[in-house]
């Protein structure tokens, strides 16, 4: 029977709550005497503990809060959600992503671990299964002379792989305080509730971000037409996502903004611009994001921290381009 989504914000409000009640030291009594007359031994000796309390979130598990709030009131959500429905994390963070939208595998995926017995004692050993993103592309025929006993032509084999290794992913995090003002002027709901689609915003745009500072870091040269057509991509599979100082872009007659007269999109996570098939490429987001919350003070002023780890995937970077 499979689970229902666990609500994103029921989780954030238990881990709040645990943050409020954490205390800096916990008592340390005279462990020799019986617990009804410990409070007759020495004075305790307080022991320093953490005033951080979290949770961990799984993406693909979690619903996010509906769009519209306890009083009607439409707060920014994920796009692809529908009034009053809730989505999942996962989903969200797929709809909300830029390089989503130009066609790349936006993945999130937990850790694949395979455990099995090493002896009768009982010990168990787990290991990473290997992932690949495969690239398959068209096998390029020639003209041969079949009388004449010609060989076929040789070509290189048209599957490029990028491997998904945990231990090469990148940890990204967010730290933001919560002061007790803002607790006491909001809906403790209200509050949790967009904290919830803050995350679920951030984890879109770290996705964007990680994937597109991948490509960025390759070499690549300027785009042509010429270039996307010899790379074998037609022209409805190019999309360009502009930057911030990305000077090519343009709004054309049909209203679409456009880079080289490629439908673009825009974005604050690059400085350029990229062009590119981008169902060539992909992001894995593991499915587990960490969510802590530490309590500052004795007011009710929280910390919020949260942390992620994703893996960028670009088999061949020689589908992308970027653009003066």
């Amino acid at each position: 029977m499979q689970k229902s989504p666990r609500k994103l914000a029921d989780a954030i409000a238990n881990a709040m709550r645990d943050a409020d009640s954490a205390q800096p030291y916990r008592e340390r009594y005279n462990s020799g005497l019986p617990a009804e007359y410990r409070h007759l031994g020495p004075d305790p000796t307080p022991i320093p503990t953490s005033m951080v309390r979290g949770t961990t979130i799984s993406m693909t598990m979690s619903a996010l809060p509906p769009l519209f709030d306890k009083s009607g009131r439409l707060r920014r959500a994920p796009k692809g959600a529908p009034a009053g429905v809730s989505s999942t994390l996962s989903g969200a963070v797929s709809a909300q992503s830029v390089v989503g939208w130009a066609g790349a595998h936006v993945l999130v995926m937990a850790q694949n671990l395979v455990s099995h017995a090493v002896d009768n004692a009982g010990a168990v050993a787990t290991h990473s299964v290997p992932v690949e993103f495969r690239l398959i592309e068209p096998a390029k025929f020639g003209v041969v002379d079949v009388d004449a006993e010609d060989d076929a032509p040789i070509i290189e084999l048209p599957v490029a792989a990028a491997a998904m290794k945990w231990e090469d992913a990148v940890t990204l995090a967010t730290r933001f305080e919560i002061p007790r003002s803002e607790r006491r002027r909001h809906d403790p709901q209200d509050l949790e509730s967009e904290i919830a689609t803050a995350l679920s915003l951030g984890v879109a745009r770290a996705a964007d971000e990680t994937l597109l500072a991948s490509l960025a870091a390759g070499s690549l040269t300027p785009f042509t037409l010429a270039k996307a057509a010899s790379a074998g991509i037609r022209f409805e599979e190019l999309r360009a996502i502009a930057g911030a100082s990305g000077a090519g872009t343009f709004i054309g007659a049909d209203g679409t903004l456009r880079a080289a007269g490629v439908p673009a999109e825009l974005t604050p996570d690059m400085p350029g611009i990229l062009v590119g098939a981008w169902d060539r490429a992909g992001i894995i987001v593991e499915d587990e994001v960490t969510v802590l919350f530490e309590r500052l003070g004795k007011a009710g002023h929280l910390a919020c921290t949260a942390f992620v780890r994703m893996v960028p995937l670009v088999p061949d970077n020689s589908y992308f381009w970027t653009v003066a």
